[in-house]
């Protein structure tokens, strides 16, 4: 894929996971897909467990806002640095700067994404 191509597609992630159904943001990734976020807890494998893992977490979000900073794609992966801005429903702002390593298998599905930030900062919003 492109450069220009991971943009869109990238943007359109993180648009998904966040505003609308854990349906459309799994279908975003291979039926078998893969989803470490962040990289050192439990992987994410299939479909089911990423909508899980959405169902959880977006109850505590008010609202959230993506830039995709930079994007180096190579053959049928990229490395995104992105920068997140959220609200918590309790009122915490949340700042995080991000890597993220995207993979991208058959019909430019996600068979993997692993996902490098400060863990603590996640903690704000699962507490």
């Amino acid at each position: 894929m492109t450069e220009a191509e991971v943009r869109q597609f990238v943007e359109r992630y993180f648009h998904t996971a966040f505003n609308d159904t854990e349906e459309a943001f799994a279908a975003l990734f291979t039926p078998e897909g893969v989803l470490e976020d962040p990289v050192g807890t439990p992987p994410l494998r299939g479909r089911k467990a990423i909508i899980g893992f959405l169902r959880a977490a977006k109850p505590k979000i008010e609202r959230a806002s993506v830039q995709v900073r930079e994007i180096m794609a190579c053959g049928d992966e990229s490395a995104v640095r992105w920068s997140l801005d959220l609200r918590t429903r309790k009122g915490d702002h949340v700042a995080i700067e991000g890597i993220g390593n995207f993979a991208f298998g058959e019909q430019r599905q996600l068979r993997l994404v692993r996902e490098f930030y400060d863990v603590e900062l996640l903690r704000k919003i699962t507490a």
